[in-house]
């Protein structure tokens, strides 16, 4: 008798329930994004709108190609003609509202708050490098409304933000931003990857998960040097060449454009974003090698496109839940 009652009672209350049947336009979408794979990427706060990740999130890049052929979220290929100097631009709403960010622990809780975004900005995306060049893995992420930032989420500094008085700011900046990645000194590597079990193929790992791992820099290495179209002036650009202090996997399936960060002038600061890696399995002893771009070497991309520049302010920032969830539908 009491099942009868709870059965009458549940269909009692769902008749109650107003139906809202989705628009044409609502199953337009539905049916333009069901079904599709998801990208899931990791990232790095550095403002109160912006993020810093990895340029292969979003655009395709075959094996033994060098250069990037089309974004994923729309398969547009990436052409001359739709480039600001070496740099691809996604400033198409209808493009960068398909990129959603997710931030903090609630990811992991299931409670993540969702923030789209507005502008995309591929760091030469557009160049064709040389056999011996390596490819600049660089994407900074402007969010349409501003992360709340409090206690619990703060951005880090980026490599080459100066902390000193504005005459010493140009040396310093210099002298910092190549001592953040000398051979010796350890960063510490999040992101919200895949984890796989010690010594099984990658094809069994679990769910994405908040992942930190601690890494000691091996080599850094100046790749190669281009010429900047405005300045005229030669730039470096440096690969970061780290291992894991355990000697285990440090980034899977999920932490790409995850951030490795060291603790500079008493600040945590974003100096690399991972850009190579190998997740066969978890031990790998001396095969555990990374590669991270190093941030300072575009700095001044993030100066002129975000406003994020070297300056002589003084804050208190701590790292306070400052990696995010990047994913999006892969247009296939």
């Amino acid at each position: 008798m009491n099942e009868k009652l709870f059965l009458l009672m549940l269909i009692s209350t769902v008749s109650f329930i107003e139906c809202d049947k989705l628009s044409k336009e609502e199953n337009e979408n539905r049916l333009e994004t069901c079904g599709q794979k998801m990208q899931t990427c990791s990232g790095t706060v550095i403002s109160s709108r912006h993020v810093l990740t990895a340029t292969h999130c979003f655009a395709s890049l075959p094996e033994n190609m060098n250069r990037f052929l089309k974004i994923m979220m729309n398969d547009k290929p990436i052409e001359k003609k739709d480039c600001t100097g070496s740099d691809y631009i996604i400033d198409d709403l209808e493009v960068a509202k398909k990129v959603s960010i997710g931030t903090g622990k609630s990811i992991q809780q299931g409670k993540t708050q969702s923030y789209l975004v507005k502008k995309i900005w591929l760091i030469s995306a557009c160049r064709k490098f040389e056999s011996h060049e390596s490819l600049v893995d660089l994407t900074l992420l402007e969010m349409e409304n501003d992360f709340p930032l409090n206690s619990r989420l703060r951005p880090a500094c980026v490599s080459g933000d100066s902390f000193h008085t504005i005459e010493m700011a140009v040396i310093r900046n210099h002298l910092e931003s190549m001592s953040d990645v000398a051979g010796g000194v350890t960063m510490d590597f999040y992101g919200y990857g895949t984890q796989p079990a010690v010594n099984e193929p990658e094809s069994s790992s679990s769910l994405a998960e908040f992942q930190y791992e601690q890494t000691w820099v091996i080599q850094p290495q100046f790749v190669f040097r281009s010429k900047t179209p405005k300045s005229g002036k030669y730039s470096e650009e440096q690969l970061i060449l780290a291992r894991s202090t355990s000697e285990k996997s440090v980034a899977c399936a999920g932490d790409s454009g995850g951030g490795a960060t060291r603790v500079i002038n008493g600040r945590t600061t974003l100096v690399g974003v991972i850009s190579q890696t190998s997740c066969r399995e978890m031990l790998r002893e001396a095969a555990a090698l990374e590669l991270y771009v190093a941030v300072a070497s575009k700095s001044e991309k993030w100066c002129e496109y975000g406003g994020i520049c070297s300056g002589s302010w003084r804050i208190n920032q701590v790292l306070v839940g400052i990696i995010v969830f990047i994913s999006y539908l892969i247009n296939e």
